[in-house]
């Protein structure tokens, strides 16, 4: 019962906290209105694509650019008073196209399109200085966020800690009157969940690039205060159970869904599904020189395999019926890379002679040998396929690597049951593969005639 309560105090404040950032990423013209403004350096809505003339990122966007670039100059050289109309909407559709706001596009930033078309193409643009800057200056901003969120703990106790050594009566006084009284109610807790939600707010006030920034440090600050609450409701107990940590993990994991999805970063797509993975039993864990990276326990591969199945399966689905979506965009590649790692790494696992021989007698682990390696090739192939057909990256690449892995794995399998020589196969092998080679270079004609 006392635990259960436990439970429930840790998720009162997390939980409105996540509702509130759902609901002020969905409706942030309303909470800006509500909330003071903190910071006054002018807010301007321009961000760095908006002051650069536009840069078609695909075949189909050049096309339709270099067409309304030839009608505007042909509206232009006929009569400018008379088409001037047609044309303000010539440079609102390529406004459009960019996915900028009405009016961001000039005449001037239309004629320097092709002189930026050139500049990039070089090996270092103006235009890749210029991003090449400010993502300096944005990991200078990421930097000092984490810096303020890590240091201001102890930065208050080194410059308090003198003072309570020179008047130890007042600081008795007022640990006991006003900062004991504060931790036992929920006054600390409420003011920094309030404080993280202000800066969450203040980042709405600004454009989408500078605003993450901004806002970061109230994502990450409440994180920190997720983890005072979760301090504070099991104070009493000498160390949460593992099911207490997990619901932890989970709140953690939900704090960044909103923001993922609002700033569209991947950043925090990734941070949120690595830490859901975690949930589920799949865990980094740094020691000393080096990480631990794999299950916690038995138990849990059978859990994590399963749910990165789902997960791939869903994309698959997601991407053939072209469905498409700002939140599917967003976790499309932390979701597709990350699950197919889990799934072929617990899969090559289950694949294995040797990890097959110590579990044989569990009722999951009771299948044939040969089964398990046709599971593991049938996700693996059908991975390889839909990667390569439907475009999705992560699915193709991580089951390019673990397929090598598989076949390198299976190999010395076999060396070792037949009791083969390893450099006699590996000679064999190699022979086979220099021989392909020189045969599909001599005959480039029979490849081409597949693929065309």
């Amino acid at each position: 019962m006392d635990s259960m309560f436990n439970k429930i105090r840790f998720l009162v404040f997390p939980v409105i906290f996540i509702y509130l950032s759902f609901y002020s990423a969905n409706n942030h013209l309303k909470v800006i209105k509500i909330l003071p403004q903190l910071f006054f350096t002018g807010h301007s809505n321009k961000t760095l694509a908006s002051e650069l003339p536009p840069i078609p990122t695909t075949m189909e966007k050049t096309w339709k650019l270099a067409k309304l670039y030839y009608t505007y100059h042909q509206l232009k050289n006929k009569n400018e008073t008379e088409h001037k109309k047609e044309m303000e909407n010539i440079l609102t559709l390529i406004a459009d196209m960019d996915e900028r706001p009405a009016g961001s596009i000039t005449e001037e930033k239309l004629n320097k399109i092709y002189n930026t078309i050139s500049d990039s193409e070089k090996e270092v643009s103006t235009l890749s200085k210029i991003r090449g800057f400010f993502s300096f200056v944005n990991l200078m901003w990421f930097l000092g966020t984490i810096g303020i969120i890590v240091t201001i703990g102890p930065c208050l106790v080194v410059i308090i800690a003198p003072l309570a050594s020179s008047f130890a009566a007042l600081a008795q006084l007022i640990y006991q009157g006003i900062i004991m009284p504060c931790h036992i109610l929920p006054i600390f807790e409420i003011g920094g969940y309030l404080l993280c939600f202000q800066f969450i707010v203040e980042g709405f006030r600004y454009n989408i690039e500078s605003g993450f920034f901004i806002a970061l440090l109230g994502i990450l600050g409440s994180l920190a205060a997720s983890y005072y609450s979760f301090i504070k409701s099991f104070e009493r107990h000498n160390s949460p159970s593992d099911n207490d940590l997990l619901l932890y993990w989970f709140v953690q994991c939900g704090m960044l869904v909103p923001f993922s999805y609002y700033y569209e970063s991947l950043l925090l797509s990734w941070a949120a599904t690595i830490i859901f993975y975690t949930v589920i039993g799949f865990s980094f864990i740094p020691v000393g020189m080096g990480y631990y990276i794999g299950f916690r326990k038995d138990d849990t591969i059978f859990r994590s395999v399963i749910t990165s199945m789902i997960v791939g399966i869903v994309f698959i689905i997601l991407k053939m019926a072209k469905v498409s979506g700002k939140i599917i965009q967003v976790y499309q590649q932390p979701l597709t890379v990350f699950s197919s790692v889990v799934m072929f790494l617990g899969l090559l696992l289950y694949c294995s002679d040797h990890y097959y021989y110590r579990r044989q007698n569990e009722r999951w682990y009771s299948l044939s040998y040969l089964f398990r390696q046709i599971i593991f090739l049938v996700f693996d192939l059908g991975y390889l396929y839909f990667g390569f057909v439907y475009g999705l990256e992560g699915l193709k690449n991580t089951a390019l690597t673990y397929l090598v892995f598989f076949l390198t794995e299976k190999f010395l399998e076999l060396c070792v049951y037949f009791k083969i020589d390893f450099s006699i196969i590996t000679l064999a092998v190699s022979i086979l593969m220099y021989y392909c080679s020189l045969y599909l270079h001599s005959n480039k004609d029979f490849i081409v005639s597949i693929f065309a």
